[in-house]
């Protein structure tokens, strides 16, 4: 009897650790580089470039370090990861090849206090216009009864009645999206957070990549989707997904963008430098 007591307990705490959750934080690394040219004919002894890096403290997202193979410094702000690279003296024509590592703990669940309320993932912006006649009664229409219902019912409007298409329009916003049916997606999710603002659920765009393991980064890859705010915490929703629950230990953030167009003098798409004699470019290795 006694050991078939003990043979019992063994299925039993088999059985409990083959039902428990899967680990709820991973170990990604990501690598990815730029070209930078001096196309001018004078040296350049002071020239900076900054390029994105990983938000150093995501909602889903813990930065480890991140090493570049040039003289560096870390301008990293609460909304977005930059790096600032020195180079040294700089002779005409001549190219440096910029190469970042970078490693993060990616969690499952929101983890708390990293990302407080900010009163402007509330308010209409020049690229989410939430006070928007049309996406004002569209968002009242599609209302239901929980935050998460409510996000629910919009990414299912946005994924039927709005095509994507990679074709650049400039910068539009989410009352064009509305209106012409048609976006990327940067705009599909202008147009999602538009819609949860009007609703009263705070929301704000986010850039960067989806990264299901170790992976070099691609210019081609880089992604915009959506955190909107329950109640309780900040979720993921990818507008180009059909499943409304994604994995979001899976969106490797660069940038979190309240959608204004007054932005501080450090924010950037993917690289910036000081000087006009300066041609950048993300490059796939």
């Amino acid at each position: 009897m006694k050991a078939n007591r003990h043979s019992c307990i063994g299925i039993i705490c088999v059985a409990l650790l083959l039902a428990s959750p899967v680990l709820a934080e991973r170990e990604l690394y990501v690598r990815y580089s730029f070209a930078a040219q001096n196309v001018g004919a004078e040296l350049l002894a002071d020239a900076e470039l900054r390029f994105m890096a990983p938000l150093p403290a995501g909602v889903y997202q813990e930065l480890q370090w991140v090493k570049v193979n040039l003289p560096n410094d870390d301008r990293s702000t609460p909304g977005q990861g930059v790096v600032a690279v020195h180079p040294p003296p700089w002779p005409p024509l001549q190219t440096h090849l910029v190469h970042v590592e970078a490693v993060l703990r990616m969690h499952e669940q929101p983890r708390d206090g990293v990302s407080p309320l900010n009163p402007l993932y509330l308010e209409p912006t020049p690229l989410i216009e939430s006070d928007d006649f049309d996406i004002l009664w569209l968002a009242a229409t599609l209302i239901g009864a929980t935050p998460t219902e409510t996000a629910r019912n919009m990414h299912r409007w946005v994924r039927r009645n709005v095509t994507y298409s990679a074709s650049w329009r400039g910068e539009t916003g989410a009352r064009y999206t509305l209106e012409h049916r048609v976006g990327d997606c940067t705009e599909l999710a202008r147009l999602f957070a538009a819609l949860c603002r009007a609703a009263g659920m705070p929301a704000r765009v986010l850039e960067g990549f989806i990264c299901h393991g170790n992976r070099i980064l691609r210019p081609s890859e880089l992604h915009n989707w959506v955190e909107y705010h329950d109640g309780s915490g900040w979720r993921v929703v990818d507008l180009l997904q059909a499943d409304f629950n994604v994995d979001p230990a899976a969106y490797l953030v660069m940038s979190v963008w309240g959608g204004s167009l007054t932005v501080p003098e450090h924010a950037f798409h993917r690289f910036w430098s000081n000087h006009e004699d300066i041609s950048m470019r993300m490059i796939a290795e």
